[in-house]
């Protein structure tokens, strides 16, 4: 079946406002990190590298949130989830 007509909505489409998930320092544990070549750490029990993904999941509103580890170095890690910069240390949870 092939659709001849589309019409636009009468009504107003209002987006819904963004969810605001606040990250909590005991969801991102850094429990290694390698300075190599690639650099990786263990985030969660996780091996993860620079420009790869981490996702953590939040108690509230049942819902993830996907950070991008964008800098590995000796003793932290650098996370965002495209609006902030999230850093956290080796063996301490992070600061938000």
């Amino acid at each position: 079946m092939q659709t001849k007509h589309i019409s636009a909505s009468r009504e107003e489409v209002v987006p819904p406002q963004p969810l605001m998930i606040q990250i909590r320092p005991e969801q991102i544990i850094v429990s290694a990190i390698s300075i190599g070549h690639p650099r990786l750490a263990v985030i969660n029990d996780r091996q993860i590298g620079e420009g790869e993904y981490l996702v953590v999941r939040t108690p509230a509103a049942h819902v993830t949130v996907r950070l991008r580890v964008t800098q590995i170095a000796d003793g932290r890690i650098e996370l965002t989830d495209g609006m902030q910069t999230i850093t956290a240390r080796i063996g301490l949870p992070a600061k938000p």
